[in-house]
């Protein structure tokens, strides 16, 4: 419960970097 936000959250910054 909020797992994969915080994990799409990661791999959206990860992508933006």
């Amino acid at each position: 419960m909020g797992l994969m936000i915080v994990e799409q959250h990661i791999v959206k910054k990860y992508i933006c970097k």
